[in-house]
């Protein structure tokens, strides 16, 4: 009986170890995506400013073409 009882303590603790190993592979792929959506996240903000910049460019490239025309 307590042969059954070591074995079964020895099959709960590798169980344990195994959840235990997974739960940091977890975390540290959790740490990983939390990192990869900043760097995205801080790209799209870049992409914001890149993208509101050419709508001013566009502005001021129509300005000029309208002052030109009533210059004509």
């Amino acid at each position: 009986m307590r042969q059954h009882y070591d074995d079964r303590g020895e099959e709960l603790q590798d169980e344990f170890e195994a959840l235990y190993e997974a739960r940091g592979e977890a975390v540290e792929a959790l740490r990983r995506a939390e990192y990869e959506l900043q760097a995205a996240t801080d790209a799209a903000r870049g992409m914001e400013v890149v993208w509101r910049e050419m709508a001013i460019c566009v502005r001021s490239a129509q300005s000029l073409a309208q002052a030109q025309d009533c210059t004509r």
